[in-house]
């Protein structure tokens, strides 16, 4: 496989992982309510809670906690995220946890793009 199709395909887990993010976090900020996209939230809580299992061999997982571990955050802790995610806790430190993955995403997606020739 060529770099670009490898770059290609990994941009578009990323994105996929951005927009699944993206989604979760304006539905909590919104007015209404989180179980309007419940499906998103309990499928984004459960890869984050996955990032504990070593071994994985789901691609999405592996990704995710590559991104994650390279690219560190103080006070940023992706499993415990999920954690809250599941139990529906939607206050501030869920959304603050939110929005530094997303912006971990988008900065990778950013690097792919460029490292693509700027597609």
């Amino acid at each position: 496989m060529s770099d670009s199709g490898l770059y290609s395909g990994l941009y578009a887990t990323v994105r996929d992982m951005a927009e699944l993010v993206d989604s979760v976090l304006l539905t909590i900020k919104s007015a209404s309510p989180p179980a309007s996209n419940d499906l998103q939230r309990q499928r984004l809580a459960s890869l984050l809670v996955r990032l504990s299992e070593p071994d994985s061999a789901d691609l999405t997982i592996n990704i995710l906690g590559i991104l994650v571990r390279d690219a560190p955050r103080p006070g940023f802790d992706p499993i415990r995220l999920g954690q809250r995610l599941l139990k529906h806790e939607f206050g501030a430190e869920s959304i603050n946890g939110l929005e530094a993955l997303a912006s971990i995403l988008e900065q990778e997606r950013v690097g792919m793009l460029s490292k693509m020739g700027g597609r």
